[in-house]
């Protein structure tokens, strides 16, 4: 079963807000927030899954489960619908391999590390 058929089946937001009272959130945050809360939810419950039955070493469990979150993060940020509904907010998602995101970091770190220690908001 696809992710898009699990979230086919699921309540509309709309049907969750009426049932309790509530008016549904219409931002695009709102709905990445949902979102990303079925998807946090599958994680756990795949990731969990996978460390009962999985022959293979923490770490290499730990990047295979890394490596499928980046899948559908990116096949979910470059949806036309989500595209547009980020760019509304003013936001443009940025996808990245594991490799180049670790590359990232690293990179942003050392940019920003000295002038961080500089102000005082890291310690040496």
């Amino acid at each position: 079963m696809k992710i898009e058929d699990i979230l086919q089946a699921l309540p509309s937001k709309e049907d969750i807000a009426s049932a309790i009272g509530r008016e549904a959130p219409s931002s695009a945050t709102g709905d990445m927030l949902t979102a990303f809360g079925i998807f946090g939810t599958g994680l756990i419950l795949g990731a969990g899954l996978a460390l009962l039955f999985a022959p293979k070493a923490g770490h290499e469990i730990r990047h295979d489960i890394a490596e499928k979150v980046n899948r559908e993060i990116v096949k979910m940020v470059r949806r036309p619908d989500m595209v547009e509904r980020l760019r509304r907010d003013g936001l443009v998602a940025e996808t990245y391999s594991l490799d180049a995101f670790r590359k990232f970091i690293a990179a942003e770190t050392a940019r920003w590390k000295p002038m961080l220690i500089e102000t005082g908001f890291a310690a040496h």
